[in-house]
């Protein structure tokens, strides 16, 4: 069974197993080797460890109902702002049945 090393802040820990390397907190250029290679490598360049570093695909970027939606939304919020302006508006105000307390009952 194949045994790896790393380099860690100038330290070279190992051996590892593949298993027990792969859990090890490595980067894309951590630098790793192993029996049969000519020098360190980073381990971006490790057959076995480059699934590590794949990104993931990207998801879509929006929900193709999302805008629309939201501007909807925007729409029915000034339309209902506007009727509601308009019947504060018509609605006539409460205090002008009633005498100021300032006028003069003659």
């Amino acid at each position: 069974m194949k045994q790896y090393y790393f380099t860690h802040k100038s330290q070279k820990l190992g051996p590892f197993s593949l298993a027990d390397l792969r859990m090890q907190n490595l980067t894309p250029n951590t630098l790793i080797w192993y029996d049969g290679l000519q020098e360190w490598l980073p381990a971006k360049e490790i057959p076995e460890l480059k699934d590590l570093f794949l990104r993931p695909e990207k998801p879509n970027k929006t929900n193709p109902w999302l805008i629309p939606f939201i501007a909807l939304l925007v729409v029915l919020t000034l339309i209902i702002g506007i009727w509601i302006g308009n019947q504060m508006r018509d609605k006539p105000n409460e205090n002008q049945n009633f005498l100021n307390v300032t006028d003069s009952v003659d």
